[in-house]
């Protein structure tokens, strides 16, 4: 899908250099989202209202918040509704692997791939892909 494609840059609403960034990605099959650092909704709203949309999302649903302080990446009904937001058929969640590793003590999660499965509706395919394994989207 992506042999012969363009990215657009997505910017947070502050555009400063630790502000989440997400991309669109344009190929002749289709268009794709990557929003692996976004926390909120209405960047996407904003994305949507000036471009067409998307095929695929690709969003974290894991919450990931430091004890102390705000989240720093959507949860699981975020990146439902971010999906809906965009237009997406297939949502693929991201930062779901988080949680094994010694440095993830420091932060707290607030869902799974398996949470945004069970909230998207029937016009929303979530594909839940473990880490490394290939996948070819339907649409």
């Amino acid at each position: 899908m992506l042999s012969q494609w363009r990215s657009t840059w997505v910017a947070s609403p502050n555009r400063s250099a630790s502000s989440p960034m997400a991309y669109a990605f344009d190929a002749a099959g289709g268009r794709v989202f990557f929003g692996g650092e976004i926390a909120e909704v209405t960047p996407l709203e904003r994305y949507r209202a000036e471009q067409p949309p998307v095929n695929l999302a690709l969003l974290p649903v894991n919450g990931l918040r430091p004890f102390f302080g705000p989240r720093l990446v959507m949860g699981p009904s975020q990146a439902v509704a971010g999906s809906s937001v965009l237009g997406a058929r297939v949502l693929v969640p991201v930062h779901d692997a988080h949680g094994h590793d010694p440095l993830s003590r420091l932060f707290r999660t607030n869902g799974t791939a398996s949470d945004a499965v069970r909230l998207a509706g029937p016009d929303l395919l979530v594909t839940d892909l473990p880490t490394g394994e290939r996948w070819e989207s339907p649409c």
